[in-house]
């Protein structure tokens, strides 16, 4: 008689069975590798109160998005001594610390070495008439002038709102991947392929090769081709921003600023004559 004790079931047919130390975790992420984990959000103590809320809340957006690079690339480019020097340079010549609420209802409002544009435009009343004209037919004319209009009542959140629109444009900039030569290679083959199909007499199929192309090369239409090409595009937004918010020119606070975004020395000299030529 045959011991039935010591032999083991096997498993019905159709069915995996996981072994007894495999725990099996459901509806939780992923684990996170350390190394992964994005550095702490910090800004510098001279960028203004305003500007460091809107960054913290802009790194909050990469957290929750699982982001964890963009992230920690905005809390360096916070915490960096160029984006402190562009805060500083921007606060020269204010007179009242930015959170004092009595300051939004002064007639004389206080005045800053480097203007606020759209401040300056909105206060000047001719000025103001020709900006109305302008705008008498732009489908969102209420809201451009209620920008006006805010950065003339509160300059200081403005201000700080466009200082901290500048580092994530640096950020996101910075972060952009570099288009492939593999990617065109593909672009080129698909476009090749089309004319052959096209000379072989199936239209229809050429067609379709050809929107196959032109929705690779859609997708990575924003992306850089060499890292010159980024360097230069941080420049160009860099220099447009400060030019058309408050009317300034900093060539070397420009390539500061990009030399942190980006990891890597931008000449001055080169800053200002990509910014010229822009």
């Amino acid at each position: 008689m045959k011991d039935n004790h010591n032999l083991t079931a096997h498993p019905p047919r159709g069915k995996r069975q996981l072994p007894r130390q495999t725990e099996v975790k459901r509806g939780l992420p992923p684990e996170r590798n350390p190394d992964d984990a994005p550095i702490g959000f910090a800004a510098h103590p001279k960028l203004p109160d305003t500007a460091s809320k809107l960054l913290r809340i802009q790194y909050d957006d990469y957290l929750d998005a699982g982001d964890s690079e963009k992230a920690s690339k905005l809390a360096r480019l916070s915490a960096s001594d160029a984006a402190a020097g562009i805060a500083a340079e921007l606060n020269k010549g204010e007179r009242n610390p930015e959170n004092n609420k009595d300051n939004r209802h002064r007639k004389n409002k206080r005045k800053y070495l480097r203007q606020t544009v759209s401040a300056e435009l909105w206060r000047d009343p001719d000025r103001q008439r020709e900006l109305r004209r302008m705008l008498r037919d732009h489908p969102q004319r209420d809201l451009v002038l209620a920008s006006f209009r805010m950065a003339a009542d509160d300059e200081p959140f403005t201000r700080a709102h466009q200082l901290a629109k500048l580092l994530i444009e640096q950020m996101e900039l910075a972060a952009r991947p570099i288009r492939s030569a593999e990617v065109d290679r593909l672009i080129e083959d698909q476009l090749e392929r089309a004319e052959h199909l096209r000379r072989a007499g199936v239209g229809g199929l050429a067609i379709l090769t050809e929107e196959r192309a032109a929705h690779l090369a859609q997708e990575h239409q924003r992306d850089f081709r060499t890292e010159d090409d980024r360097a230069d595009a941080m420049v160009r937004a860099a220099a447009g921003r400060l030019v058309w918010h408050f009317a300034m020119r900093g060539d070397r606070l420009v390539a500061g600023l990009v030399t942190a975004a980006l990891g890597r020395e931008i000449d001055p000299r080169r800053a200002r004559y990509v910014a010229i030529g822009r």
